[in-house]
């Protein structure tokens, strides 16, 4: 993902899925999309086992802040394209 919608969400009385349910409700009602990937830090995540049925790829990454929930559409580069462009 190169562009994403930052979101955030303290309330701990939410559960994960229902945090990145919401903010991939707002990013498909603000852009017109649905994001297809989540990034989110490993102590958001925390113990939380998220539902196995969601249409969303929740990865970790410690680059996102705290409680809050990049969210956007995956990028569709393959790995060919990686490895050209990587030489």
């Amino acid at each position: 993902m190169e562009i994403g919608m930052l979101w955030y969400d303290g309330d701990p009385s939410r559960g994960m899925d229902e945090k990145v349910d919401r903010a991939a409700t707002y990013y498909r009602n603000k852009y017109g999309r649905s994001p297809n990937l989540c990034l989110i830090h490993p102590q958001t995540a925390g113990q939380s086992n998220m539902d196995s049925n969601t249409k969303i790829e929740v990865q970790l990454s410690s680059l996102v802040l705290l409680d809050h929930f990049w969210v956007g559409i995956r990028s569709e580069e393959t790995e060919e394209q990686r490895a050209v462009s990587s030489n």
